[in-house]
């Protein structure tokens, strides 16, 4: 067989390399021509993120409340208001500038010592009793935890600044990322105490005031619930807490009167609410998500054209070029939209005790496998798309938590019964077996587990909790 001739051989490789690069081009004019066809017709909003941005734009753009508690510490003789408006002077006008498209982050304004030292005064802030400050409510507290704790004197100015708080509603100073949040935890100690100040009441025979203060407290955390899903977390909290010490002081008592197991009984049932609160309280999550994606581009070109490009942007090589060629703001609003929903539903599932489906993210070129990038740049939207689908959020931990603190209601409930009626041995036993409905394991609507022996109620618990502590086992004294 004869050998090629070098110019012959040459030939035939400029031909190859004339039909890649044909291939190639086509390719190209392909991809370009698919997604001029997305910019010349692009995505629009869909009906239900027209419902969420309405309903989100129902929401309060008012954070004084969140500067209250910002200045809960306030020197004595400072308003704790004008202290938050120190700290925090232009919480609305950022928030309109990030709604807007200007997501500059937050300083950590409030741990700013030469800030401190202006918005203080140069005073000494108040401060809790160190037993009040450091408490911490768990499921092994005895009746003598909780009388020690109401004994202690909190300032009264914190108290009365504290109730103010309470009744204030909404404590945000923010909805979208980078937003501020004030210290919540001296409100929620003071909030523990007076749980314990209950419990000391009721000790003392003072039980309708003891129940006076349960139930304000469970309405200010039912209230305070819908804020966000931060706020619907610190109520589960405060719930499993003045279940806890509503639980402790029933057992302590030998009977009920029929009031009194009334009163009892729904107070115990406030965090019934708690499912449908967290439900709604996920619309300023998907408040801020959904502004980030907004305004993604547009603060990065408004960035560059004021000459204000921050280093992240830079970083990211975010143009408005590169923009509109790979990224569509509102179908990347749908897609996460529509996941978002899904989210929504299994968080409602998961604190109604049920089993939640994972939500899969938008995969739609997997199907071609280990080929799959050849179908990505035919997608409308493609970084979007990715920015959706990569590390979706799991939001059902989120419901777990509630139906745990819904199992402790439960069996809160089951021994305000067991008190009403006077049970004890077998009568108790046999009652426990067949509790109703409302005082059995929200989980697996079976009832609790109890040893007659040592008298001791056992709920498993699901997901950890700041109050309730690890998953697992813990115990009640019935």
């Amino acid at each position: 067989m004869s050998k090629l001739s070098p110019a012959r051989s040459g030939h035939r490789l400029d031909k190859l390399a004339f039909a890649l690069g044909a291939v190639a081009l086509g390719l190209l004019i392909s991809v370009l021509s698919v997604q001029a066809f997305y910019w010349v017709f692009p995505a629009q909003p869909s009906a239900e993120v027209l419902r969420l941005q309405k309903e989100a734009g129902q929401r309060p753009l008012q954070f004084d409340n969140g500067r209250r508690l910002a200045g809960l510490l306030a020197p004595q003789g400072e308003d704790p208001l004008d202290v938050g408006r120190c700290l925090f002077p232009d919480a609305e006008e950022r928030e309109r500038a990030a709604l807007a498209g200007d997501l500059a982050e937050y300083s950590p304004r409030e741990e700013d010592p030469l800030l401190q030292e202006k918005c203080l005064k140069g005073q000494p802030p108040l401060a809790l009793p160190a037993t009040v400050a450091d408490a911490k409510a768990a499921p092994s507290w005895a009746l003598e935890d909780w009388l020690k704790l109401g004994r202690e004197t909190p300032d009264p100015t914190l108290l009365v600044r504290a109730q103010t708080v309470w009744n204030g509603g909404d404590r945000r100073l923010g909805t979208v990322f980078f937003s501020p949040a004030a210290d919540q935890r001296p409100l929620s100690m003071l909030d523990q105490w007076r749980m314990a100040v209950a419990v000391l009441k009721w000790h003392n025979g003072s039980r309708g005031e003891a129940l006076e203060i349960w139930s304000a407290s469970g309405q200010d955390a039912m209230r305070s619930a819908e804020g966000d899903l931060i706020a619907s977390m610190v109520s589960t909290t405060t719930l499993s807490r003045l279940l806890l010490s509503l639980q402790t002081a029933v057992w302590s008592s030998a009977t009920l009167d029929a009031t009194e197991a009334n009163q009892a009984m729904q107070i115990a049932s406030a965090a019934e609410g708690l499912p449908q609160a967290v439900h709604r309280s996920m619309i300023g999550e998907w408040q801020m998500v959904e502004t980030t994606y907004r305004t993604l581009a547009s603060s990065a070109a408004h960035s560059e054209t004021s000459g204000e490009s921050t280093q992240r942007t830079r970083e990211m090589g975010w143009t408005p070029v590169f923009k509109s060629l790979v990224y569509e703001p509102v179908d990347t609003v749908n897609r996460f939209t529509e996941k978002f929903e899904a989210d929504r539903s299994a968080v409602l599932a998961a604190a109604n005790g049920q089993a939640a489906q994972a939500v899969e993210p938008d995969k739609p070129c997997d199907w071609m496998g280990a080929w799959w990038h050849v179908c990505r740049p035919y997608e409308r939207n493609p970084f979007g798309r990715y920015l959706v689908r990569s590390e979706p959020p799991d939001y059902t931990f989120y419901g777990t938590r509630i139906a745990d603190l819904r199992n402790l209601a439960a069996a809160t409930r089951l021994t305000i019964e067991v008190r009403r009626q006077g049970l004890t041995g077998e009568a108790l036993t046999r009652f426990i077996a067949s509790a109703p409905e409302g005082m059995r394991d929200v989980f697996t609507q079976q009832a609790f587990a109890y040893n007659p022996q040592t008298r001791k109620l056992y709920i498993v618990l699901r997901e950890k909790s700041h109050v309730l502590g690890a998953p697992g086992t813990y115990e009640l004294s019935l």
